[in-house]
């Protein structure tokens, strides 16, 4: 999820805490809360209390995007290209990778498909199986049209 800084001119009385004030000045529209948790020091349990807070008080706001997700064919292809360089434990490492980013496989965000690629990219040993992997892949994400 992302949040931008509310455009109200009616603010209020309202008082904020050291953790609160300092997340609400890094809200930007653009990064998650993952990266805004990671830049505070906070764990994602209190990012959420924080912005909850934020939000009642009507300081921020949610940025609704429409989030493109990978659909099957890019799966299909991926796991097809992962083979060749891996062998039969593909599978298990697309599964992986993709819980490990916080995602399902049929709702992730094609905007993280090239963090993807790279990180599956890094299971490959053979450095030639590597760069044939990785020019495909990106040849894919921008036949979808997914930011590289």
């Amino acid at each position: 999820m992302i949040f931008r800084r509310s455009a109200t001119t009616d603010i209020g009385d309202f008082s904020l805490d050291r953790r609160a004030l300092n997340v609400y000045m890094l809200l930007n529209g653009k990064d998650t809360l993952e990266k805004l948790a990671e830049s505070t020091g906070n764990n994602l349990g209190t990012m959420r209390i924080v912005i909850s807070n934020l939000v009642k008080l009507g300081l921020i706001e949610e940025v609704r995007n429409d989030v493109v997700f990978l659909d099957g064919d890019f799966f299909r292809y991926l796991l097809n290209e992962l083979s060749i360089a891996t062998g039969p434990i593909a599978g298990v490492l697309i599964e992986d990778e993709v819980q490990s980013l916080g995602y399902e496989v049929d709702r992730f965000p094609g905007h993280r498909a090239g963090e993807l690629v790279e990180r599956l990219a890094a299971e490959i040993m053979r450095n030639e199986r590597k760069a044939a992997f990785l020019k495909n892949m990106v040849g894919k994400i921008q036949q979808k049209g997914y930011p590289v």
